[in-house]
């Protein structure tokens, strides 16, 4: 089902990302995950929006915190989809892309806390 995260079928790739979400929190997850993030297809965002938090949020979160450049990456493609096809349509703070990575970069920052904690 990962791979299919990788179909030119948007349909396909929005069917497996469900999948992934409603799996139990794996990490090999995590990459296929965050390359949905850097997609420019709404409705698969919006999907992500609503089924990344708890343990996938955590796992999503390490992976990325593991792999700054693509995370980086990542980033840069939601501004650059956001800019290109949604900027007339919805805010930066309102588009999904933004609120999903901050949310991510907020299950960093909140682990970076725990790990240092004494």
């Amino acid at each position: 089902m990962c791979l299919e995260t990788r179909s030119n079928d948007g349909f396909q790739r929005q069917r497996a990302a469900t999948f992934l979400l409603g799996r139990r929190a794996e990490p090999w997850i995590a990459p296929f995950l965050v390359a949905l993030i850097g997609e420019y297809v709404i409705e698969i965002l919006d999907d992500l929006d609503s089924g990344l938090s708890g343990p996938v949020l955590t796992i999503v979160a390490e992976w990325a915190a593991e792999n700054p450049d693509y995370w980086r990456l990542t980033r840069q493609r939601v501004a650059s989809y956001w800019d290109a096809y949604y900027r007339h349509g919805y805010t930066r703070r309102d588009y999904v892309g933004f609120r999903l990575a901050e949310r991510i970069e907020a299950a960093i920052k909140d682990g970076m806390r725990h790990s240092c904690a004494p």
